[in-house]
């Protein structure tokens, strides 16, 4: 048992890739994915994905949605190859989480799963395309004790999805949702991103039908997650305007009234607000928002 953050510190340094000291001129820039799997050294209940080891599979992303950093700022994409997962995991007693930008791009996936599939290991991924999911993939997810079948439309129309170059239609959507019920998940939450200049009434109207096709799929829950587009920096969107009070309300008013039988979470705009504001302060504004 370590009492004190001195005896921490000393236990600490002994890890690879660790930093615990910045005068000591640690670097991780040598730090190759393809060559070296990133997991998690400690395991406790107490942090946010309580007592699973993270590793991360998969750095960077091979697509191009205009609204995500990483698809704009992490290329060429590396990735970690199955027998290295497999020398970290042979022994692995606790219950892991993948990290990726989407499980379902990972060159080998069949292998992944054979690896997660031969030794028993439970496991949650952090992000799956509807384009690329599998029935062996949910069937594992759901035997790993995954009970909410989540993926992300973005966009609320086929209109919309182009504007953010978001490579998704609905047949594929559709087609990933029933995969969901076939492998028995009851409840479903999907992902969308509103605030787009492009958007009118056509817009929400196809969504609309849309959640009602997925009704008559047969989940007893389902949940729409609605989050205000900020134009991140290092993205096409950036320089786009971030989407007024006024008319955010608008659309939770829209949906409420129009969208009966599923539940609506909305992200805060407050909150919303100010990532937006941090996104486009300089450093040196920021350190000194925080210093006052």
């Amino acid at each position: 048992m370590l009492k004190d953050k001195e005896s921490g510190l000393k236990f600490l340094d002994k890890i690879d890739n660790v930093i615990v000291n910045e005068q000591k001129n640690y670097t991780l820039s040598n730090f190759d994915i393809s060559k070296k799997l990133p997991a998690s050294h400690i395991i406790t209940r107490f942090s946010e994905f309580g007592e699973k080891r993270l590793i991360e599979i998969g750095r960077g992303c091979i697509r191009r949605c205009k609204f995500c950093v990483m698809g704009n700022t992490k290329k060429p994409v590396k990735f970690v190859k199955p027998e290295l997962i497999k020398d970290l995991l042979k022994d692995e007693k606790y219950p892991i989480g993948i990290i990726s930008a989407t499980i379902t791009d990972y060159p080998w996936l069949d292998e992944l799963l054979d690896i997660l599939e031969y030794y028993e290991i439970k496991f949650s991924v952090s992000s799956m395309r509807a384009d690329g999911i599998t029935k062996r993939l949910l069937r594992l997810l759901k035997e790993s004790g995954q009970n909410t079948y989540t993926i992300a439309p973005e966009g609320i129309s086929q209109k919309i999805r182009d504007v953010m170059l978001k490579d998704l239609n609905e047949e594929e959507l559709l087609t990933a949702l029933e995969m969901g019920r076939m492998e028995d998940f009851s409840n479903v939450k999907l992902y969308y991103i509103v605030g787009f200049d492009e958007e009118d009434n056509e817009d929400f109207n196809e969504l609309k039908s849309f959640i009602d096709k997925v009704k008559k799929l047969g989940y007893k829950s389902i949940t729409l997650s609605i989050n205000p587009l900020i134009p991140k920096k290092n993205t096409p969107f950036y320089g786009r305007k971030f989407i007024n009070e006024r008319r955010y309300n608008e659309i939770r008013k829209w949906m409420y009234e129009n969208l009966k039988g599923v539940k609506l979470h909305f992200e805060s705009y407050k909150l919303s607000k100010k990532q937006n504001l941090y996104n486009n302060i300089s450093l040196e504004e920021l350190i000194n928002l925080f210093s006052k």
